[in-house]
């Protein structure tokens, strides 16, 4: 489906549906896009940018991306810039770029998984959750900088939600918003927890056994 003109907004981040972000408005035409988006109490698309071009400064900035509400204003400064709390939720595809205004608009496409193939009951999504929880263990013991607790309460695309705990490459999180199967995200994000659940688990016990001096005492 074909969208009016959506207010485009390229950040370092990728959203996910149903996931929250804080962001921090401090740039005029972002300041004066987020106004009329709570004003009219609409979407606004967050693209994430996934690099430059070779040899060049130009920012890439991906075609597909989240809209996002904004859901509370945490704080509003008296310069006009704004801490503020979105929700993601829906994927887009961008079309065609409007240049009208001092921010970016586009018409976009807006899509969902093109088939629904994963049940409620498929046993990946309590491996994930698991694995999760196994891996977010790991990276408090390693002393670094977890996003969250595993979700209380899974939605249909878990595969969302549990990337979304991680400190994941963009690249990865971009991968996975873009694919159209929750069966396949699944499987990638079964992948990537294993890996990075074998690679944490090296290094905790490479540092306990740094911590004994190599005598097994410390």
């Amino acid at each position: 489906m074909r969208s009016s003109l959506l207010p485009l907004f390229p950040l370092k981040v990728v959203l996910f549906p149903q996931t929250d972000l804080a962001l921090h408005i401090f740039e005029d035409r972002y300041k004066e896009m987020i106004g009329e988006c709570m004003k009219d109490q609409t979407e606004f698309g967050i693209l994430g940018i996934v690099g430059s071009a070779v040899g060049s400064e130009d920012q890439q900035v991906a075609q597909i991306g989240c809209t996002a509400t904004v859901q509370e204003v945490v704080k509003h400064y008296e310069d006009g810039r704004m801490d503020i709390l979105v929700r993601g939720w829906r994927r887009f595809e961008v079309q065609d770029v409007n240049r009208e205004k001092s921010y970016l608009r586009a018409e976009v496409v807006f899509f969902d998984d093109e088939v629904e193939d994963v049940s409620l009951a498929d046993p990946r999504r309590k491996i994930g959750l698991r694995l999760l929880e196994e891996v977010l263990a790991l990276l408090s013991s390693d002393e670094q900088d977890s996003r969250d607790e595993p979700p209380e309460e899974a939605g249909e695309k878990i595969s969302f939600q549990v990337i979304d705990r991680l400190p994941a490459d963009r690249k990865v999180r971009q991968a996975l918003l873009e694919m159209r199967s929750e069966s396949e995200r699944l499987d990638h994000v079964l992948e990537y927890l294993e890996k990075s659940k074998v690679y944490l688990g090296q290094i905790v016990r490479t540092r306990a056994r740094a911590g004994t001096n190599g005598t097994g005492h410390r």
